[in-house]
């Protein structure tokens, strides 16, 4: 999917702490702006899904303690 001359940097700091709404830090550079839109625009959906699934999450649980 890349195209030719595209550089992507992921660098991960395994040294960060996981607290409550916080996760491990990763910085990612990608040297294509239309990669970066495209990511972007992944990036976005997942976190849609993502906020679906727990207000499903959510609503189950509510059940369940009713």
């Amino acid at each position: 999917m890349l195209k030719d001359g595209t550089t992507i940097n992921i660098q991960h700091n395994h040294n960060n702490k996981v607290s409550n709404n916080s996760a491990p830090c990763m910085n990612i550079t990608i040297e294509s702006y239309q990669l970066q839109q495209e990511l972007i625009q992944v990036l976005k959906h997942n976190i849609e899904l993502l906020r679906e699934e727990n207000a499903k999450l959510k609503q189950d649980l509510k059940k369940i303690n009713n």
